[in-house]
């Protein structure tokens, strides 16, 4: 673990292997969840571009059809910028239980800098 400023305040960088696991669903599927690294970006980039023009509109509440690759990658970078305590906190969700599989869902925490006891939570599956 490793501590950093964020926001004005001291947290703390949590090991994102440290809280992994694995379940498995009711037909059998595997499915290995880990909190979000840096280095993952290409992991959500990826899941971005599977997602329908349809999803992509309910998830984010406007169209991103015509969205530009470098803004992609420019958001995945930001996503992937997590303390996993107060800034993100996300959990990346692989089919399989290997975390070569697919990135299939992402869950992310976010607190406001005033108010960082306050949570708000999204996911896209």
């Amino acid at each position: 673990m490793k501590t950093t400023a964020a926001y004005g305040f001291e947290t703390l960088r949590v090991d994102p292997d440290s809280l992994a696991a694995t379940f498995t669903t009711r037909n059998g599927t595997k499915i290995h969840c880990r909190l979000i690294q840096p280095d993952d970006a290409p992991l959500l980039i990826s899941l971005f571009s599977r997602l329908s023009p349809e999803s992509r509109r309910r998830r984010f509440n406007t169209s991103l059809d015509n969205i530009e690759p470098e803004r992609v990658v420019q958001e995945a970078r930001h996503l992937t910028d997590v303390d996993n305590r107060t800034v993100g906190g996300a959990i990346l969700a692989f089919a399989d239980g290997v975390q070569s599989a697919e990135l299939i869902a992402i869950a992310r925490l976010g607190r406001f800098p005033n108010a960082p006891a306050s949570p708000e939570a999204e996911a896209a599956l």
